[in-house]
């Protein structure tokens, strides 16, 4: 009796975890796309699979739901992965986006933040098959499928502005030390260099950056300009200076934390060419930091 009593609780258990699913047929751009949506007991979705309409049915796109945002998976006819990556409620692009060949090598990452309501393309980086970096990527399309032929980039050059923080939990009586390198210059010819904002524990970024006119910032000025911290970089090319900065924040209570800023190319004018008094490009980041509430 006791064995049968388990079994019952256990069967009940299976049957109330099912999927529950539904499939229906809608038009893409290459002909029809077999959709099955996938609802947990709950009749919340959790999943959609589509599949290419040909014989064999191959999986074409699977989102999975999350709570504050989906993770998609687009897939090539022959099973291998397309691009993987993560879309928020507004169905737009965020964080990092991984691109793969028709044979399943890497070949592309791209990183996108949400500016001012928008998704921008911050960084991306090109690989050859076996996954090594490429200032420049040659070859202008390199996903052999037409439903991913013009998922291209206006650009081919990997980035190498970057940011290194030393540690990823501090002391509250210490610093979050951190430095910005602009080695991909984009407005080198206007005889650009940079600084970097960051915000603070008690005033902070929106996600998308849109409230940064109405916050107090931390401002960070080059290593040309910030002539106490030069001596930390010793090997540091004389014309790198101006691209490369130091920057850091405190924090006065425990926990986690993020920490929000940019990198900021910029030139003043007047220019030969520009009519702009100034230019700018921007590289965002976003730091998780946690905060011990001990001291040293």
């Amino acid at each position: 009796m006791k064995n049968t009593f388990s079994s019952l609780i256990i069967f009940l258990f299976l049957f109330s975890c099912q999927e529950n699913n539904e499939i229906r047929t809608k038009l893409s751009d290459s002909g029809n796309v077999i959709e099955e949506r996938f609802y947990d007991n709950k009749d919340s979705l959790i999943k959609i699979i589509e599949y290419y309409d040909i014989k064999q049915s191959p999986e074409y796109k699977l989102t999975f739901k999350n709570t504050d945002y989906d993770s998609v998976v687009y897939k090539y006819n022959n099973g291998q992965v397309f691009k993987t990556g993560k879309l928020n409620l507004n169905s737009q692009v965020i964080g990092t986006w991984n691109l793969f060949d028709k044979k399943g090598n890497k070949r592309e990452i791209r990183e996108f933040y949400i500016y001012e309501n928008k998704p921008i393309l911050n960084r991306a980086w090109f690989l050859n098959e076996k996954g090594d970096t490429l200032a420049w990527r040659v070859e202008e399309n390199i996903f052999d499928q037409k439903e991913f032929a013009n998922d291209t980039l206006a650009v081919r050059n990997s980035s190498y502005n970057f940011f290194e923080f030393n540690k990823d939990t501090v002391d509250i009586n210490e610093p979050i030390r951190g430095i910005a390198y602009c080695f991909s210059p984009r407005l080198e010819e206007y005889g650009s260099e940079i600084r970097v904002y960051l915000d603070t524990e008690k005033e902070k970024f929106n996600s998308d950056f849109s409230n940064e006119d109405d916050i107090l910032k931390q401002g960070y000025h080059d290593l040309e300009r910030d002539t106490i911290n030069q001596k930390w970089f010793p090997d540091l090319d004389k014309e790198d200076l101006k691209y490369v900065a130091v920057f850091g924040s405190w924090f006065e209570k425990p926990g986690p934390k993020i920490l929000r800023g940019y990198m900021e190319e910029y030139a003043i004018g007047p220019f030969n060419d520009n009519k702009s008094d100034s230019l700018i490009a921007r590289t965002f980041f976003e730091k998780k930091i946690f905060v011990r509430d001990t001291v040293e």
